[in-house]
């Protein structure tokens, strides 16, 4: 007897699960909970297949079997967490065109807190290019650096989340070291 798994067919009907579908898209579902998504629901799309390797009884040339167990693409509907932006610090000190003449140029930057941010980002220009990164870890709202020289400069921030991604930039503000 060849095994029903190896009949030419495209469903396999011999193995009943009472309610197996709908017991998927609620495993589904349960499993995507903690995700945040857009809009406050998920379309999932999945298909089942089962794969049968020849041999005994699955014919002689020992080629596998594959047979779909259901439609494929089924489309299930989860609901979710909407996810929530998070929004740009909002810059505190310097504010925007502060002009300085200390030295040595020890320059704190400062900015509000936001909501569900684990820390921050800062990004310093001087003179109009990209001069250093800098992170702000344990939530801290500050963050200092030594300015290299005089002239001009600008600052910005953004939150991270718990995964790491940047939210929204503030907008840059400039500052001033004069000689």
């Amino acid at each position: 007897m060849i095994p029903h798994e190896c009949m030419d067919q495209q469903l396999i009907t011999g193995y009943h699960v009472q309610n197996f579908q709908e017991t998927l898209n609620q495993e589904i579902c349960q499993a995507l909970k903690p995700l945040p998504c857009d809009r406050g629901a998920a379309n999932i799309r999945y298909s089942i297949f089962s794969v049968v390797d020849g041999g005994p009884g699955c014919g002689t040339r020992m080629s596998a079997a594959s047979r779909t167990l259901l439609d494929s693409e089924v489309l299930t509907q989860c609901k979710c967490r909407e996810r929530r932006q998070m929004t740009a610090p909002q810059q505190v000190s310097p504010a925007q065109g502060t002009m300085f003449h200390h030295v040595p140029r020890r320059t704190l930057v400062a900015w509000q807190p936001v909501p569900r941010a684990r820390s921050y980002v800062v990004e310093i220009k001087y003179n109009g290019r990209l001069w250093t990164t800098l992170n702000a870890t344990d939530e801290a709202t500050f963050a200092t650096f030594d300015f290299p020289g005089a002239g001009q400069g600008e600052w910005r921030v953004m939150a991270q989340g718990r995964r790491g991604m940047n939210g929204p930039a503030s907008p840059w503000s400039s500052f001033q070291y004069q000689r």
